[in-house]
């Protein structure tokens, strides 16, 4: 097989046998699988069951690439700094997953609870209560507000 390429400007053809296009196409194919995942406890943890059913049918997989967002920055460092197969990172990864309790993630006791109410009450309160007192903005627009009331007429 000859192929014509172009390099520097010049055209230059060369010949390829199929074992080196099968070399290329591995050496081009090596790296460019990725994961992605997006953020949310809750999508976390469904990410974790896709996992499982990837490494099911695919336990030797090799992903080089892998990123995330919240949550799923968790799952994909996990399986980043961990060793072993990815069928066995995922099995472990989904070990943790199935340990979460409530408790692990937020306070849940009853002062913790408390302490949320009041706070969230505060707020609320406080929110009414702002739209008494003059706000400002980080750009004083004052002028410009008197130059249009005069364009305008009013």
């Amino acid at each position: 097989m000859r192929q014509t390429v172009l390099e520097s400007g010049f055209k230059r053809t060369i010949s390829i046998t199929a074992e080196m296009k099968h070399a290329i196409a591995e050496k081009n194919n090596r790296g460019t699988l990725a994961l992605a995942v997006s953020g949310g406890g809750a999508r976390a943890a469904y990410q974790v069951g896709f996992l499982r059913w990837l490494a099911e049918h695919y336990p030797d997989l090799e992903i080089p690439i892998l990123t995330g967002v919240s949550a799923g920055a968790i799952n994909t460092a996990y399986l980043a700094n961990h060793q072993g197969t990815f069928g066995e990172k995922v099995k472990q990864l989904a070990a943790v997953w199935e340990t979460l309790t409530l408790d692990h993630v937020f306070r849940v006791d009853a002062g913790s609870i408390a302490g949320h109410v009041a706070r969230w009450s505060a707020r609320l309160f406080m929110g009414r209560a702002s739209q008494l007192m003059e706000t400002r903005s980080l750009v004083d627009t004052s002028e410009r507000r008197l130059r249009h009331r005069h364009s305008s007429g009013r």
